[in-house]
């Protein structure tokens, strides 16, 4: 159930296209029913939200969004469409406070989890590459706008828009890149301990997260240089703990590469994967970048070099408080640009994008696992240059969230449990 209410969760992708409803939506039914059934679950929700840290994010988030609208008032545009994904953020985490108050009671560990249910968004997404019939199913989890935007685009087809997510393309895609941070992090506490199952399972997700978004290898890279640092770092305190994590790491550590080593460097198995019309349109398409290397020496795609084009040069007044334009009036995005850093600074300037930047890090724990934060915000400044995702993307913001909160409520201590230690470190926030 756990994994079912977080895949639910974090995806938000719509039900038979019903008007402003989405599977959030659905897994927040689901645990309204569960808490008028149970008062310790009830208890739990009322002292996550009435934490100090949790209500700051919450604040913090109204605050932006009255900026956003005051930044649109001002400029007499107003266009307050920017304020419809904040409003759903808000919306969602405080799902996500429910969420996580009952994966918690049900002792699971939030984090694996989450990579849980990217690995069953992941099964979908093979059954989806696979079978058509599958595939063609799920347009009734899809928008009809993004089933629309594939069937204009054969390219895409039987490649592109594979799973079942709100934001099928970028925001699952970053979603991926951040998960196998995550992965790298908390990879012996994996339930599978078979190492060949661990590989073939990291193999089935990094193919998948290809497909979603190639932005997603981004945050491979990242996550392979995590493990690297994490394998060479010393003086660690348990040296059984350091033999047992080294081990897991070097062998996470091979699969990365083994992975690109696969992929790249052996033309039969890449030969004979071509033989498949749609594998061969899906292997010409992830590895562009590689095959434009080898003929011009750059390695580019026709994403990046769209990329170049999203930014220019700004007036002062623009650049420090934005035009107050975030859409043109037929829906396409102000000055067609859809980079994140550009979108921001158009719409509400440097001043909007440190207020979001502000905001983000309110997501992490900086009592603790300092080298993961600093990995996931590396990762998150860098999916921001492709589009929007500092304090935006709500799959990003939904992970984020839910480790973030398993972070200041470890497991262990019911959250209804009121000792001192408990008491000490709230008084002292």
């Amino acid at each position: 159930m756990t994994v079912l209410l977080t895949f639910l969760y974090i995806f938000q992708f719509p039900i038979f296209n019903i008007p402003v409803f989405n599977s959030s939506h659905l897994s927040f039914l689901i645990l309204l029913i569960i808490m008028m059934f149970n008062k310790d679950y009830r208890l739990n929700i009322h002292k996550v939200l009435m934490d100090k840290r949790v209500v700051r994010i919450f604040v913090s988030l109204l605050l932006i969004i009255f900026y956003a609208l005051l930044i649109a008032t001002i400029k007499e545009t107003y266009d307050f469409t920017i304020g419809k994904t904040f409003l759903s953020q808000l919306v969602q985490l405080l799902i996500g406070v429910f969420l996580f108050s009952y994966i918690h009671s049900k002792g699971k560990h939030v984090p694996v989890i989450i990579i849980e249910s990217f690995f069953v968004q992941s099964l979908i997404m093979v059954a989806s590459f696979l079978n058509e019939n599958i595939n063609s199913f799920l347009d009734y989890f899809r928008s009809s706008t993004l089933v629309d935007f594939i069937d204009q685009r054969e390219w895409y087809q039987g490649i592109r828009g594979l799973g079942i997510a709100g934001s099928n393309f970028f925001g699952l895609a970053i979603g991926f890149g951040i998960l196998y941070i995550l992965i790298v992090h908390y990879y012996s506490e994996l339930p599978i301990k078979s190492s060949v199952v661990r590989v073939s399972c990291l193999i089935i997700i990094v193919v998948m997260g290809t497909t979603a978004g190639r932005i997603s290898l981004v945050g491979l890279g990242i996550a392979a240089v995590y493990a690297l640092l994490r394998w060479l770092e010393p003086n660690r305190k348990k040296k059984r703990k350091v033999k047992l994590k080294r081990f897991n790491v070097k062998s996470l550590l091979i699969s990365f590469f083994a992975l690109i080593v696969i992929l790249i460097s052996s033309p039969s198995l890449i030969n004979l994967a071509s033989s498949n019309a749609t594998v061969s349109k899906l292997l010409d398409w992830a590895l562009e970048f590689y095959y434009k290397f080898q003929a011009t020496g750059q390695a580019s795609t026709s994403s990046t070099s769209v990329l170049k084009t999203m930014y220019f040069n700004v007036k002062n007044s623009t650049l420090l408080f934005g035009d107050g334009r975030y859409t043109n009036q037929d829906n396409t995005y102000y000055m067609h640009t859809d980079a994140g850093y550009m979108r921001n600074i158009l719409f509400f300037g440097l001043i909007g994008l440190l207020f979001l930047i502000a905001f983000q890090m309110l997501f992490f724990d900086w009592r603790k696992d300092i080298q993961l934060n600093l990995f996931l915000i590396v990762a998150i400044l860098i999916f921001h240059i492709k589009g929007e995702t500092i304090g935006f993307a709500l799959i990003l913001q939904s992970i984020l969230f839910l480790n973030y909160l398993s972070h200041i409520y470890p497991l262990g201590p019911v959250l209804t449990r009121r000792t001192k230690n408990d008491l000490s470190y709230n008084e002292h926030l």
